[in-house]
């Protein structure tokens, strides 16, 4: 292994360390993915997972610490607004860089590492996987 797919198999680990808990009882995580959601002077941390039946969001600090009560929504408690400028012929905006829904009154605007080639070789495998797996999941919710 080299160092990029030590540091993407890092990644995946907390990740996951991060998420598995917040999985009811009963599901499988289907993927997680790392995400960011910036704002004018700084940027959150999201880990973000999916299961069969739920999305899973969770805030963590800087040290893949949680932050608050995680997120757990199923498709119908989800109204998405973008995936990546899902239609859209043009964009002028980051919106094709970014997943939008909101879920339970909040509205999340994500930047997630993925969906290009470039992207996809410097995510790693896990993280394409999670990707995938979180776009199916959001497909799934109304618009």
């Amino acid at each position: 292994m080299g160092w990029m797919s030590d540091k993407q198999a890092e990644t995946a680990t907390r990740l996951r360390s991060v998420i598995d808990p917040q999985v009811p009882a009963g599901e499988t995580l289907r993927g997680a993915v790392y995400a960011t959601k910036p704002s004018t002077f700084s940027a959150k941390l999201y880990a973000v997972g999916v299961t069969d039946q739920h999305l899973l969001v969770q805030e963590i600090d800087r040290k893949w610490k949680p932050v608050g009560a995680a997120l757990v929504a199923t498709a119908g408690e989800i109204k998405v607004g973008n995936i990546f400028s899902d239609g859209a012929k043009w964009s002028l905006s980051d919106k094709d860089q970014e997943i939008r829904f909101e879920a339970k009154g909040q509205d999340y605007k994500l930047m997630v590492l993925g969906g290009t080639l470039l992207e996809n070789a410097l995510a790693g495998g896990e993280q394409v996987d999670g990707l995938q797996a979180l776009v199916a999941f959001l497909r799934t919710a109304p618009r």
